[in-house]
């Protein structure tokens, strides 16, 4: 498998923690239902490692949300970060409440 370069000026944002809390759900039930470790959760989460397509596509696929509805996007350097991330708006996330 080839590797391709990241964009060094890109960084792949998450949000995992304001969809874990508005769902009710923990952090070792998402790990638990993505089959993954708890802890590569968690680095994901904080953003310490990016995850690969799959990894994304399972966190959101088990969460019933559609991929930018957890992970966006954004340009290094932008002078308001929050202008350069995908808009996803509201979630509807009450059934899982």
């Amino acid at each position: 498998m080839k590797r391709v370069p990241i964009d060094s000026r890109r960084k792949l944002d998450n949000r995992i923690a304001k969809v874990l809390e508005a769902s009710g759900w923990r952090e070792s039930e998402l790990a638990y239902h993505c089959e993954m470790d708890q802890g590569h959760l968690n680095r994901i989460k904080h953003g310490r490692v990016q995850p690969n397509l799959r990894t994304a596509l399972k966190i959101a696929g088990v969460l019933g949300l559609p991929l930018r509805a957890v992970f966006s996007l954004r340009r290094l350097g932008a002078a308001d970060n929050r202008d350069a991330c995908v808009e996803v708006g509201q979630v509807a996330l009450r059934e899982r409440t």
